[in-house]
């Protein structure tokens, strides 16, 4: 206010160096925050579309307000440096401390659900003895670390821009005090996930792991459809006496076939094969529905219709 009142002759360059210093941080935010994510998602799921579109529906979140709060910030620079009314400059600021504290917020949240998930998913495992998940235990306990210097780092931020709003007049401290909790926690994130990323090898036991399991689900997949089809053959070999008696519908045996199954799908069926039987049957059902079976004669006193005969 002393400078703009008495016009003096000063060097603006210190807006604008702390502009460019707060893209290279926001810039930086988003990024660590989305790639540490997408770390700790890699350890658990080695393909998993739905995470990946989550995490892109969140990030695409973040670039929206910190785009918005960058733009706004660097408004604000230009403002002050050409002289602008002061109302103007008022509102400039009050917008983008609104987008910054939505930005902050929304990391804060996010850093709490990956840090839970992290602990949860990934600290979990070692209570499984017999679990492939054991892969990488060391880099896992690394990254769930980095996770929390996230959020502790969050955390501050969060105190920190609620400062800002509240005292005004303590600026500079709290600036100082934002420096040293967010390079304190940066660096401490910085040295776990290092050792959070696994060594190069020839070959991911993960995903050797996912190999296997894609060449098993195979294998039960096609040995499932197999039983449905060898169960239809000899039910219709059973029914018909080897094709001299009239078949039932197919949409009958299919009937048949399913309550066998029964209405709940077993606890131990760790390739679902009762999905696929099931499936498989809905599927055929749909394929025979109009289908009529060719009704032989019998000799004389029965009738080709087979349900007469049951009569």
């Amino acid at each position: 206010m002393v400078v703009r009142h008495n016009r003096a002759n000063v060097t603006y360059g210190y807006i604008l160096v702390n502009t460019i210093y707060n893209t290279f941080k926001v810039f930086s935010d988003v990024f660590v925050l989305w790639g540490t994510c997408r770390v700790l998602v890699r350890y658990k799921y080695l393909r998993s579309n739905t995470i990946f579109r989550a995490t892109t529906v969140v990030a695409s979140l973040f670039w929206f307000l910190a785009l918005y709060h960058l733009i706004l910030l660097f408004v604000l620079s230009f403002a002050w440096l050409s002289f602008s009314d002061l109302n103007v400059i008022n509102a400039i600021a009050e917008a983008r401390s609104g987008f910054e504290v939505a930005f902050t917020a929304l990391q804060f949240c996010s850093t709490i659900a990956m840090s839970v998930w992290a602990v949860y998913k990934l600290g979990s495992v070692r209570l499984n003895i017999n679990s492939v998940s054991l892969f990488y235990s060391e880099e896992r306990e690394f990254s769930i670390a980095a996770s929390i210097a996230l959020l502790l780092r969050s955390f501050c931020e969060v105190v920190i821009v609620g400062q800002l709003d509240r005292w005004p007049a303590n600026t500079q401290e709290i600036f100082r005090a934002r420096d040293v909790t967010y390079g304190l926690f940066s660096m401490f994130f910085v040295g776990f996930i290092t050792f959070a990323i696994p060594k190069n090898a020839e070959e991911d036991p993960l995903i050797k792991r996912q190999e296997e399991q894609d060449r098993a689900d195979e294998a039960a997949k096609e040995a499932a459809l197999e039983e449905v089809a060898t169960w239809i053959i000899q039910k219709l070999g059973e029914v018909t006496e080897h094709g001299r008696k009239t078949s039932p519908t197919i949409p009958t045996l299919l009937d048949t076939l399913e309550s066998e199954l029964g209405p709940q799908r077993p606890h131990q069926d760790l390739y679902n094969v009762w999905d696929t039987k099931k499936k498989e049957i809905h599927k055929l059902r749909e394929l025979y529905a109009d289908w009529e079976p060719i009704y032989k004669w019998q000799g004389e006193g029965t009738t080709t219709d087979p349900s007469r005969d049951a009569e």
